[in-house]
């Protein structure tokens, strides 16, 4: 599983592999940790709050 902490998302691994596998994708596992790459410079870019107030803020600013 992938914790994404900055989004408030678990990407489990089965199913993104069968997603790349099924689309024969292989930049669907580039693309989950791009995602992961941006929303964390974001929670820096913010102040590295607590995730659950990173949550709230992010949703109120429609940064996820």
């Amino acid at each position: 599983m992938i914790d994404d902490p900055f989004a408030g998302a678990h990407i489990t691994v089965v199913s993104k592999l069968t997603a790349a596998i099924h689309r024969q994708l292989g930049d669907d596992w580039a693309t989950t940790f791009g995602y992961v790459s941006e929303e964390y410079e974001l929670w820096k870019a913010h102040g590295r709050m607590p995730r659950e107030a990173w949550f709230e803020y992010a949703d109120e600013h429609d940064l996820l």
